[in-house]
């Protein structure tokens, strides 16, 4: 079964020798299958993989490793390296982003689906820097995000400089509500009300199916989605954008040092 793998290389392309096996790290949870989506790079160096592992008890989870900059697994993060989130009724529960709060904690965003298969929400959970979850978020360190279809799933979280997170995804289906899907929720894992519709945005660019599959600040604050979408009689989908407003995504303005001039004074030969 496939585990998350990390492979390490030279800026020549070379396999970094200095790290795991030749370059490699394979790490198995529980002798399933397991799916590395998203890594981080802690200032430190060190390594966080996410994505989602398969435990016989409560199905898929999310999952995430740590690893020291050699490759060896960091067994001070989570139980013994290892972290894995279930957000309950046996669902299926996969990481698809990844995220480092300037205070170390981890933000993981993805789908949980229902045991039934009859409901799929964002998923959203946050871990404190030593793997554990951070009580402090959502319901004990998890939330669930719902558009009122089916099936969702977020593919991309952002960090606000204010600490607000913004998840952006959209639906696994092919019906007329399958959007471009984003969420605002606040530092404590609530939906943002000042943000869409009580926290929620829905953007659609026809009649057929589509999402967002990434996404990005601009410098002014904007955020700029990215992904597919099919319509009409049209059913090879497109590159799609759309770009949103968000005043409170902006950069806090630098300020003039004192004493220094703000224009060059000009010289005269």
């Amino acid at each position: 079964a496939p585990s998350p793998e990390v492979d390490a290389l030279h800026g020549d392309g070379t396999p970094d020798a200095a790290f795991g096996n030749g370059g490699q790290v394979t790490t198995d949870f529980l002798g399933l299958e397991d799916d590395a989506f998203s890594v981080l790079i802690q200032p430190d160096g060190k390594i966080i993989a996410v994505g989602s592992a398969n435990d016989p008890a409560t199905f898929y989870d999310f999952a995430a490793v740590r690893y020291l900059s050699t490759g060896n697994i960091d067994m001070t993060f989570g139980m013994a390296g290892k972290v894995h989130t279930d957000f309950g009724d046996q669902n299926f529960d996969r990481a698809r982003s990844s995220a480092l709060q300037p205070d170390g904690r981890i933000v993981a965003a993805g789908f949980a689906i229902s045991q039934n298969g009859g409901v799929q929400n964002f998923a959203v959970a946050r871990y404190n820097s030593n793997g554990a979850l951070d009580t402090g978020f959502g319901t004990a360190g998890i939330t669930q995000i719902d558009f009122g279809n089916c099936c969702q799933g977020a593919t991309k979280v952002l960090l606000q400089p204010n600490g607000k997170i913004i998840t952006v995804g959209g639906s696994n289906g092919e019906s007329s509500e399958d959007d471009f899907l984003l969420a605002r929720l606040t530092p404590t894992g609530a939906l943002d009300p000042t943000f869409g519709a009580g926290g929620k945005v829905r953007t659609s660019f026809g009649d057929l199916n589509g999402g967002a599959n990434g996404a990005v600040f601009q410098s002014d604050g904007k955020i700029v989605a990215v992904g597919f979408q099919a319509t009409g009689l049209k059913f090879f989908a497109d590159f799609a954008l759309a770009r949103y407003l968000d005043v409170e995504g902006l950069p806090l303005p630098t300020p003039t040092p004192t004493g220094t001039p703000t224009t060059t004074p000009t010289v005269t030969p």
